[in-house]
């Protein structure tokens, strides 16, 4: 009789553990499971971390970082541009990121440098749905709002892959039940000519990193994961234009898809290389100069050097 309510009970536990799909969901876990994903929600299946409301000071502190760059380091650069890449609580009801007040505050705080609403050009189906990030596949119709602003034509002909299913960087957080999903990227010709410099990873030489696809960080595959500065040479671009990307790892997957408009691509990341030695690594003379950071590190902004 005993055994038979234990096995009740565990049923009654599991159902309750996969109904938690739009609500907080701590709320049908049991209590040793509730320091392990608190500080997320599931909506419709995808995992949202809760970002929780703009930190104005560090939005100041961001907005400052930009300026101090465009006036010192990247002086000479022909253009500037900035956008933020929305995290998907941005598409779930209620929001868990205020992208709206983000956006708002560095429109209105970053003068001489021209910014791009992406929010519209997504949805909460273009994320993964047990990771942060974005899905490249489904970044067609930000490239046309890069394009439409920084005036080029957005690349359509690439070819969809496909490698194991995982659980992505929320894994330590989610329940043993969490499904896995698919990881997927695009591909062509250009991409393939690509080759790159990684300062981090030497031996890493091009856009797309197969090591990491048997790793636990999935999105590395994208450049190679974090790296202080990385150089992409597309020989077979469209035209002779170089860019300077200053983002993270959303800027990482964006960055291949742009091998076919830009003949050289640098990514910087604020995160791991100082400002103030800027300078000695790259040379912005003439190039076009692109920031775009997540929302979580414009409200986490001390983190850039």
């Amino acid at each position: 009789m005993g055994a038979q309510r234990r096995r009740i009970a565990a049923g009654c536990l599991a159902a309750l553990l996969l109904t938690a799909q739009t609500a907080v969901c701590t709320a049908a876990l049991p209590e040793r499971m509730e320091s392990a994903v608190s500080g997320y929600t599931c909506a419709d299946g995808y995992w949202v971390e809760l970002l929780g409301p703009l930190r104005e000071d560090s939005a100041a502190r961001f907005c400052g970082k930009l300026e101090t760059l465009r006036e010192g380091a990247l002086s000479d650069a022909a253009a500037f541009y900035w956008a933020i890449a929305p995290d998907k609580g941005v598409y779930t009801d209620p929001a868990t990121t205020d992208y709206a007040a983000a956006y708002t505050y560095l429109e209105e705080h970053l003068e001489g440098m021209q910014g791009m609403d992406l929010a519209p050009a997504l949805t909460l189906s273009d994320y993964y749905r047990t990771d942060r990030h974005w899905r490249q596949e489904k970044l067609g119709p930000v490239l046309q709002v890069l394009g439409e602003t920084m005036g080029f034509s957005a690349p359509e002909n690439f070819t969809l892959e496909q490698g194991d299913d995982f659980v992505g960087a929320y894994r330590p957080y989610l329940p043993g039940w969490t499904r896995t999903e698919p990881f997927y990227w695009l591909t062509d010709a250009v991409m393939e000519s690509a080759a790159v410099e990684n300062l981090q990873r030497p031996e890493q030489t091009s856009v797309y990193w197969e090591e990491a696809l048997e790793g636990k960080n999935r999105y590395d595959f994208f450049l190679g994961g974090a790296s202080p500065l990385v150089t992409i040479h597309s020989p077979q671009a469209a035209t002779d234009r170089e860019l300077v990307l200053f983002g993270d790892s959303f800027a990482s997957s964006l960055a291949p898809l742009l091998c076919g408009v830009y003949r050289e691509i640098t990514v910087v990341d604020l995160r791991y290389l100082g400002s103030s030695v800027l300078e000695e690594y790259l040379d912005a003379s003439g190039k076009e100069v692109l920031f775009l950071y997540s929302v979580w590190v414009v409200n986490n902004s001390a983190m850039l050097r």
